[in-house]
Order: C-alpha cells, then sequence, then structure tokens
C-alpha cells in the first residue's frame, strides 16, 4: 500500500502533516472554546434551515443548508483518531457527534411543532425518500467519506464541497427525524435515523480506510513508540538521579546524627573547622 500512499499524497507523509491535520480536525486543540462555539452555531442554523427546506420540500433549500453545517469535522477527527489510536480524542469526536445528532433531531422537532397545522409527511418527497434506507445512499456516503479524508489530508483541495456531500448524507435524515417525531410518525422517523446511522458508519469507514492507505496511522505509531522511547529514558535518568542521592545521603547520615547529638551544626555542611570552634571555645571558657 505505500505506492498507493504516494500516489494520493504525493509523498510520504511526515510527522509534521499528521500534527497539521490533527490540528485541523480534533476539538482539544486551542483556542477549545470557540472550536465548539462555532460547531454548534453553525449546526444549529444548518438544523433550522434543513428543516424548513424539508417542511416546504425544497432541494435547494436543503443544499444551501448543507453549506452551512459543520458536521465533517468531528467525522473526519473520528476516523482519523481510530487510525492513529487516540483514544481520547475518538471517544471526545464520538461524544461530539452524539451531541450534535441530539440537537439536530431536537431543533427539527421543535421547528416542526411551532408550525400551524400539522406537517404532512405522505406527499413530501423530501421526507419519504429518506425514510427509506437504499444500497445507493450507502454508496454515495461512502464515496462522501472518501472524498472528505482525501480532501482534509491535502492542503491543495478545498474541504467545503466534501463538507457538503457529507453533510447532505446526515443533517436532512436527521431534520426528517424531528419532523416524523413531531406529525407521530414513529415509523418514518426511525427510518430516517437508520438512514443516518448507516451513512454515519459508511462514511467514518471509508474516511478510515483513505486515512490509513495514506500512512497516517503507520506515522503516527512511529511518533508514539518515539515518545515512548524518550518518557522510558527519562524516567530511567530520574531514577538513577534519585538513587545517587539516596546513596550520598546514606552516606552523610552517620556524621550528620553524632554532631546533632552534640548541639552543632552538621559537619557537611559548615566544614570540620567550623563545626569544632564551638568546641574550642567551651573548653577555653571552662578554664578559671
Amino acid at each position: 500500500m505505500h505506492w498507493v500512499s504516494n500516489i494520493l499524497q504525493g509523498k510520504d507523509v511526515t510527522g509534521e502533516e499528521v500534527e497539521v491535520l490533527q490540528e485541523k480536525l480534533l476539538f482539544d486543540r486551542t483556542p477549545v472554546r470557540e472550536r465548539y462555539v462555532r460547531f454548534f452555531v453553525l449546526l444549529f442554523l444548518a438544523a433550522v434551515i434543513a428543516t424548513y427546506g424539508v417542511v416546504s420540500d425544497s432541494v435547494a433549500v436543503i443544499i444551501g443548508a448543507m453549506i452551512v453545517a459543520p458536521l465533517m469535522t468531528p467525522i473526519m477527527a473520528v476516523s482519523l483518531s481510530a487510525v492513529t489510536g487516540d483514544a481520547k480524542n475518538l471517544v471526545r469526536s464520538m461524544m461530539l457527534v452524539i451531541a450534535g445528532t441530539a440537537m439536530v433531531v431536537g431543533s427539527g422537532y421543535v421547528l416542526a411543532a411551532v408550525l400551524p397545522g400539522v406537517v404532512q409527511t405522505a406527499g413530501n418527497s423530501s421526507i419519504t425518500s429518506r425514510t427509506t434506507p437504499a444500497l445507493i445512499d450507502l454508496v454515495v456516503a461512502m464515496a462522501a467519506g472518501a472524498a472528505g479524508a482525501f480532501a482534509t489530508s491535502r492542503e491543495d483541495i478545498s474541504d467545503a464541497l466534501p463538507g457538503v456531500a457529507i453533510a447532505v448524507s446526515l443533517v436532512p435524515p436527521l431534520s426528517v427525524v424531528g419532523v416524523c417525531l413531531s406529525a407521530r410518525q414513529g415509523h418514518m422517523a426511525w427510518g430516517a435515523f437508520l438512514l443516518f446511522l448507516t451513512n454515519f458508519l459508511a462514511i467514518v469507514a471509508a474516511g478510515l480506510i483513505v486515512f490509513a492507505i495514506m500512512g497516517y496511522g503507520r506515522v503516527a505509531v512511529g511518533m508514539e513508540q518515539g515518545r515512548t522511547r524518550r518518557r522510558t529514558i527519562k524516567s530511567s535518568l530520574s531514577q538513577y538521579s534519585s538513587s545517587a542521592c539516596r546513596s550520598v545521603s546514606t552516606a552523610t547520615g552517620s556524621p550528620r546524627a553524632v554532631y546533632s547529638s552534640r548541639g552543632l551544626r552538621p559537619l557537611h555542611r559548615v566544614g570540620w573547622l567550623e563545626a569544632s570552634t564551638p568546641s574550642i571555645q567551651s573548653e577555653q571558657m571552662s578554664v578559671p
């Protein structure tokens, strides 16, 4: 697979490029607060646009919402963290996707509930087309995930358009879930959620495969092994220094005890001459 990596990347992946990609995708990089605020604000606005696009059965409005949706970042972070073995960021990214999913579904439910009357789901093609998952949806999601991983790993390719493709596979089904729950159509809501779930898993799997082929996992493992070796050397040096200090302390323990029992300052601090001075002075004072 090394030659495939060279074709896709144009060169071998380096540790610096792994760090650049992690800086772009992971949410534990500074500024942390701004990353979360930007994600949830844009996702909420995309949910509003997508929900009313679904209700009005307008494809153009739905596509417009996908330009705003920022879902590609945490989903690609899940794939990258799985490839590099970063369990902490894998859990963080998954929790972020779950929180975003709940927010889109909740927004769809509330926005549909405030509309006058009951939303008609039977004759709405934007709703019915997303309640019955098909094989073609899975293929589209995998292609979108591969495109997203490839685009985010290359500095010379904009990741905006693959982000739209990923969002199209995820945000409208979640909006349909909220709308159908508001219309008391539980079976249609379940079908839309199943479409979202299969699309999400397909996108993550495709991104994981692309990142692995391009060599990000191999380079990340090498970087971690280097860090482990440095930590081992540092620990060994620290243990050696501690042992040496204990040996010196043990060697000077007896003189310290002797001089302490005589009420004088330690020999190793003031030297033998200064330590013996009080004894000489006391002998001189005792002479009548």
